[in-house]
């Protein structure tokens, strides 16, 4: 993610309560935190549930995993939340402020 960031905008993990918690900073001093959330396995039926459980520990969700179907990027998309796979597929949408990385890795899970 830091690679596709432009100049002067930096990340940062830290623990807040026992939770990882991504920090993305501009140049002009705002910040946007998301709630991290990492699985070694994500199926589609699993996306709705990962989601409830990140609701309150930061208004954003990352949702990082191995490998990430079409399907389960798609659900997250239309929940609005954020998503990146050790595949390179990844999708980072931030209102404020304005962030928008995205990027294509593995259509199928190259583990099975």
């Amino acid at each position: 993610m830091r690679d596709r960031l432009p100049p002067g905008w930096s990340v940062e993990l830290r623990s807040e309560s026992g939770e990882p918690v991504l920090s993305l900073q501009a140049p002009d001093g705002r910040a946007a935190e998301l709630a991290v959330v990492a699985r070694r396995r994500v199926l589609p039926r699993d996306v709705p549930n990962l989601l409830r459980q990140a609701t309150g520990r930061a208004q954003r969700l990352l949702l990082v995993g191995p490998f990430l179907s079409p399907r389960s990027r798609d659900l997250l998309i239309e929940a609005n939340a954020s998503y990146a796979d050790a595949t390179g597929n990844l999708r980072v949408v931030i209102d404020e402020p304005a962030v928008f990385l995205e990027a294509r890795g593995a259509e199928r899970d190259p583990d099975r």
